[in-house]
């Protein structure tokens, strides 16, 4: 509803799929095709050297992040992180405003390509504390968005959909067989 979407349309991938395409969620609202990778975090660190107050620790895999760029670099400013400031069902009872207290990394922001993460793990370690996260690897303090900010910036961003049949043409193989799901607003 925040987007005010008539007959959006909402691909809901496999974990198998996340893993090979880099993302939850690919939808397309009002001729725009727009990627999300929903993050969760149940971890606030107290105190860091990179903020002093509080900050929510979300771990973003290199591979996916490499996979989530180069979507990125076919569709500026629509590839998206969503990092929620909810971590656990006690801060969303508290909260219940999933929505509001979402925030937005535009990947197409970050350095391209990102450098590889230090961990042996290949995570990055990425702290948010709104208005503002840090990626530490190679440690970038960038500003995020509020979904609502988001919302306003994604009406003002230039059809694509047809960039999306090109992209979904492509990826057909990867999708046949998976539901399509679509909501009427």
């Amino acid at each position: 509803q925040m987007l005010c979407a008539v007959n959006p349309i909402w691909f809901g991938l496999t974990q198998k799929l996340e893993r090979e395409l880099g993302f939850d969620v690919a939808t397309e609202i009002d001729r725009r095709m727009i990627v999300f990778q929903y993050k969760a975090s149940d971890t606030v660190v107290s105190t860091n050297s990179l903020f002093i107050s509080p900050a929510r620790r979300f771990h973003f895999p290199h591979q996916q992040l490499e996979r989530l760029q180069w979507l990125a670099q076919e569709f500026p400013s629509c590839v998206y992180y969503i990092l929620p400031h909810i971590g656990n069902a006690t801060e969303l009872r508290a909260n219940s405003d999933l929505v509001a207290q979402s925030w937005a990394v535009d990947v197409c922001l970050l350095p391209f390509p990102f450098p590889p993460s230090h961990r042996a793990s290949g995570v990055h370690l990425v702290y948010m504390r709104p208005p503002h996260c840090v990626i530490t690897s190679t440690p970038r303090r960038m500003e995020i968005s509020s979904v609502a900010d988001l919302c306003k910036k994604l009406r003002e961003h230039p059809p694509n959909s047809q960039a999306l049949g090109t992209f979904l043409k492509k990826k057909a193989k990867l999708l046949k067989g998976r539901k399509l799901y679509a909501c009427v607003y």
